[in-house]
């Protein structure tokens, strides 16, 4: 293999003297890396944006994952608590997918929701699946009490 087609591992890959990530707060790395470079540019992209990189932009870069990570982690504990919730309306009857409509509607502005319903009364009409304007919501306990 010839020297010019090796792979110089010695040689970020972030183009930087010593590496970003590898000098973050030595003070090494510092330089401007233009993302709009025929190297850095995605496709269909036509923003030039320059770069001051070095320590200080790599510790926000290693913070900002950092937070992002627990933020998602924190996420993930408050969704399984969400799921055990709606299991347990599940087990009484109630579809999950009724109460993630009602649940999002309930947190709606109220011209939003009267917009909704006129065009979810009209498009179900529209289908032929017209809302049914009486339903039975009387449980057994309430029966008894008529």
């Amino acid at each position: 293999m010839s020297q010019s087609a090796a792979i110089n591992k010695e040689q970020p890959l972030d183009g930087s003297v010593g590496g970003a990530l590898d000098q973050a707060g030595k003070g090494q790395g510092d330089g401007e890396i233009d993302p709009a470079s025929s190297e850095n540019m995605e496709k269909g992209s036509a923003q030039s944006v320059q770069i001051q990189a070095g320590a200080d932009l790599d510790n926000k870069i290693v913070e900002a994952i950092q937070k992002i990570s627990d933020i998602n982690n924190k996420r993930s504990i408050l969704n399984s608590e969400k799921k055990v919730i709606i299991e347990e309306l599940e087990a009484l009857g109630i579809n999950k997918h009724a109460f993630g409509l009602t649940l999002r509607y309930h947190g709606m502005d109220e011209n939003k929701r009267e917009g909704i319903d006129f065009s979810y009364n009209y498009t179900r009409r529209a289908v032929g699946l017209p809302i049914q304007s009486e339903l039975a919501l009387v449980s057994s306990d309430d029966e008894g009490q008529e």
